[in-house]
């Protein structure tokens, strides 16, 4: 081998050699400048900041077990039950029940007309609107 292909060699070497140690250094000093925040109950675990933030920005997740909050009815039962008597003057209001797990607020009215029919007709909690 000639001396220029040792020098070569050697120069190759040395800048592989650098290039795997470059990069870890690199990342390590990243890792320390990237971390804000220690994970609650865990001491000398730090959390790197992008995922702090990511975390402010993501909708926060509903946990089990929490109640769901009731939608605001603007409608009262009494108000809800002379919307379904000034519609149906025949028939006679037997219940009237809240309906609030899904969508908006609805009641659920009850009713009995004078030929012994059973009717439910709904009213719309916010608006006032009588449907069946």
């Amino acid at each position: 081998m000639g001396t220029r292909t040792i020098i070569i060699t050697a120069l190759l070497f040395v800048l592989s050699g650098a290039a795997l140690v470059l990069p870890a250094t690199t990342l390590a000093a990243e890792d320390d400048a990237w971390t804000a925040q220690l994970l609650p109950g865990q001491s000398g675990f730090k959390r790197p900041a992008p995922f702090i933030v990511a975390e402010q920005l993501l909708p926060k997740r509903e946990i089990r077990g929490t109640k769901i909050p009731k939608p605001a009815v603007r409608l009262g039962r009494k108000q809800a039950t002379d919307k379904v008597k000034q519609r149906y003057r025949q028939h006679k209001v037997l219940s009237v029940n809240l309906i609030s797990s899904k969508g908006p607020a609805t009641y659920r009215v009850k009713t009995l007309s004078a030929d012994g029919v059973v009717k439910y007709v709904f009213v719309d909690g916010n608006s006032g609107e009588v449907f069946e």
